[in-house]
């Protein structure tokens, strides 16, 4: 009864080499807001199709979720781990159906990059899951303050083909002037693409790990060999 209450104290920044995690966790006046990017180690197989994925909490709430995982004795578990239900950009095959990521990945896909209380910068590149259809595929993220993000996709592939950025909410998801915005109890998240979609679509789309309903954000982009896509991520306290 006399120790203090328990609290957690993250690291600003902080890299996990072996297991391929990059967390940033920066302090803001309303809360701090965190920042991990996925990776990991090569033939690492009893995980998620998620290399390159990215979880975003704001403000004491998870606004662009990790849809985690459920009991293996419900048939759902296998789906849940599929790329398309995961914060990436994938390649779609020539009748728009997104592909697999390998798994388990042949190499190690280690995030690299730097950060501290006001500045992110970080890179992973994941070329070695995508197979032979993608020459490379890098993703790199840049924040000038903790609440504003760049998301830049650089994506090689050895025919033309479109690829979609897929973002995950618990909250359904809303087109306005801005971008697509998606509202929580706590925070509030707004994704502009600074680049021309071909198709847009925001709609709940099977469930978490909790079996509750998410909502699935898709932006895709016209066929091509090579893509550079600069996506804005910008979070603030939710509004009524």
């Amino acid at each position: 009864d006399e120790l203090p209450e328990p609290a957690a104290r993250p690291a600003t920044f902080h890299i996990l080499p072996q297991t391929g995690m990059l967390c940033s966790n920066r302090p803001t006046p309303d809360g701090p807001v965190r920042l991990q990017l996925i990776g990991a180690p090569a033939h690492a197989g009893h995980c998620h199709q998620d290399r390159g994925s990215f979880v975003l909490e704001a403000f004491g709430e998870e606004i662009a979720i990790d849809r985690g995982q459920m009991g293996y004795d419900d048939p759902r578990c296998t789906t849940i781990g599929l790329g398309r239900y995961h914060n990436l950009l994938i390649p779609e095959d020539p009748e728009n159906q997104v592909l697999n990521q390998l798994n388990p990945c042949p190499a190690a896909t280690i995030p690299e990059g730097d950060g501290d209380e006001q500045t992110l910068r970080c890179r992973i590149d994941v070329s070695a899951a995508w197979g032979e259809v993608v020459k490379t595929c890098i993703r790199e993220i840049e924040s000038a303050t903790p609440t504003e993000f760049t998301v830049i996709d650089r994506v090689e592939l050895t025919e033309e083909r479109c690829v979609a950025f897929h973002l995950h909410s618990r909250y359904p998801w809303r087109k306005t002037a801005a971008g697509w915005l998606t509202r929580g109890r706590k925070a509030e998240l707004v994704v502009t693409p600074n680049w021309k979609s071909i198709a847009e679509s925001g709609e709940e789309d099977f469930i978490d790990g909790e079996k509750e309903p998410a909502y699935h954000l898709i932006l895709r982009a016209a066929p091509a060999t090579s893509h550079e896509l600069s996506t804005q991520l910008l979070v603030k306290p939710a509004t009524p």
